[in-house]
């Protein structure tokens, strides 16, 4: 279980980096264990001029791995 939680931190440290260029200054995150699954939700403001930024991220998040 140790594995999956590090994994979970990584990506939780990778998406607040995200948003820290993006231009973010008030970033929450959440991490939701639902059985075997996880749900991590982010909530963010962002400079505008990144708003493509943002769609590519939300298209790479929805793609196989």
């Amino acid at each position: 279980m140790i594995h999956e939680e590090k994994k979970l931190g990584k990506i939780v440290e990778e998406l607040t980096m995200f948003f820290f260029s993006v231009g973010g200054n008030h970033i929450s995150s959440k991490i939701e264990r639902e059985g075997h699954q996880v749900v991590i939700s982010f909530e963010s403001d962002y400079a505008p001029e990144y708003r493509g930024n943002l769609e590519s991220l939300q298209k790479y998040l929805n793609e196989p791995r």
